[in-house]
């Protein structure tokens, strides 16, 4: 079975990395750091809005304009964070956590 990838370009040069591995992306001035779930992470030149066209849209989420998650490392959601498999937090508003409840609720459904 073929693994889903994309390729990055990072400090370290071109990385292959399998997209069921990315925790969380950020953006930050100077780029996109990608967190994966083996430690790893990247600092992307590219933008967070470049890279969402490489992702899934039913698997992964912006938590705000400038981060998205990966609705597989999801552990919890709280009245104005969501907790990450990495233990890691982000601040979401009450509109976007009303929108991520009903997505993940579809996909529970189905």
């Amino acid at each position: 079975m073929k693994k889903d990838t994309i390729t990055i370009s990072s400090a370290q040069g071109k990385k292959k990395i399998e997209k069921d591995k990315i925790i969380y992306c950020k953006q930050y001035l100077v780029g996109t750091l990608i967190e994966l779930s083996d430690g790893n992470h990247y600092l992307m030149k590219e933008k967070l809005s470049e890279l969402q066209h490489f992702l899934d849209d039913n698997t992964f989420f912006n938590v705000s304009s400038r981060e998205m998650i990966n609705l597989e490392h999801l552990e919890a959601v709280f009245s104005d964070q969501v907790l990450l498999s990495n233990q890691k937090t982000f601040h979401i508003n009450p509109i976007r956590k009303l929108a991520l409840l009903r997505k993940v609720g579809q996909a529970a459904s189905l």
